[in-house]
């Protein structure tokens, strides 16, 4: 039970992350709203599903660990927000980025 609600505080801190960071505005010439929109919802998709692939290899990863200080001080399993946002921001610029956009200034 335990790794099926460190999964849940995950998403959850992930979802409260995302939606805490101020949001970037993605251009690509010749593109209007609406499509910069839909490409920028698949990306989030994307990264969506990425960052939990990873969170559960992360969860795997705390569940096998030995580390007797673990993540509450600092152990080699201390997984925090800040990186799964900044995770999360990395793909959706890198799938942004590879659609041909660019963050506007």
């Amino acid at each position: 039970m335990a790794p099926v609600m460190a999964l849940a505080l995950a998403l959850a801190l992930v979802v409260a992350a995302r939606s805490s960071a101020p949001e970037r505005n993605y251009v690509r010439a010749g593109t209007d709203t609406g499509q910069a929109q839909q490409d920028l919802e698949v990306c989030r998709a994307y990264a969506r599903e990425e960052v939990k692939v990873q969170s559960d290899i992360d969860q795997d990863i705390a569940a096998s660990s030995t580390d007797p200080y673990g993540p509450a001080l600092g152990g080699a399993t201390d997984f925090s927000t800040a990186s799964t946002e900044a995770r999360f921001r990395k793909i959706v610029d890198q799938c942004m980025s590879d659609l041909g956009y660019g963050v506007a200034p």
